[in-house]
């Protein structure tokens, strides 16, 4: 009787998903070291490794979707449409000095607008 030379390899989906789950575990970790960070040259490279981690991951993730390996529900666009109203920009919210909002996007619902930030 011959060994099964496939009984101990792990299918092509289980590799995908040990990879997706990786770059998800990288992409927190490098944020967190981005945001922690005091060096700007340092934070610049927290962020530009944590965008190729997360361009791995889409292509990842569509790799998968295309298989049929992970399935995910259509977003409603009603749902998406009052997901961003959450969050457009508020004009009177008092900002960290310094911090610049993203375009488009201003604070999320159930964060206090006015100035409970500590100086």
């Amino acid at each position: 009787m011959r060994p099964n030379p496939n009984s101990n390899r792990l299918s092509d989906k289980a590799i995908c998903i040990d990879c997706l789950n990786n770059e998800k575990y990288i992409t927190s970790v490098l944020n967190s070291h981005a945001s922690e960070s005091a060096s700007p040259q340092l934070r610049q490279i927290y962020i530009d490794l944590n965008r190729s981690c997360h361009q791995n991951e889409e292509r990842i993730f569509s790799f998968m979707q295309q298989r049929g390996w992970y399935q995910v529900q259509s977003a409603d666009p009603q749902q998406v449409h009052q997901t961003r109203s959450e969050f457009q920009p508020v004009g009177t919210q008092q900002q960290v000095p310094g911090y610049q909002s993203p375009v488009g996007y201003g604070q999320p619902s159930g964060i206090p607008q006015s100035g409970h930030w500590r100086h």
